[in-house]
């Protein structure tokens, strides 16, 4: 059972993503990438903010359409997932490595 002083101030939020080939997403500092779905037609991203107040920062992605070209410096950047929406299939990287 827990208590309301036990409580973490870390949340999972919920980010949209655009459909393009390298989105940029304002995220809390801090906040760590846990998985990419597909949600209403939409691809999103949950992620850990373990500080809601903090401020944010543009975090870089790749979003690869199966079968299209592939930056040069993709195998430094972390995968996160495969979506499916309708008959796009995306691979979702970030970028973070990267810079």
């Amino acid at each position: 059972m827990s208590s309301a002083h036990n409580m973490s101030k870390a949340r999972i939020w919920k980010f949209t993503i655009p459909i393009e080939d390298e989105p940029t997403i304002d995220m809390p500092v801090g906040a760590r990438v846990l998985s990419v779905g597909a949600q209403s037609g939409y691809l999103v991203m949950w992620a850990l903010v373990p500080n809601t107040g903090a401020p944010t920062e543009e975090r870089h992605f790749f979003v690869i359409g199966t079968g299209n070209p592939i930056p040069w410096n993709i195998e430094r950047c972390p995968f996160i997932g495969t979506v499916q929406i309708g008959g796009f299939v995306g691979h979702i990287f970030d970028q973070r490595e990267v810079e």
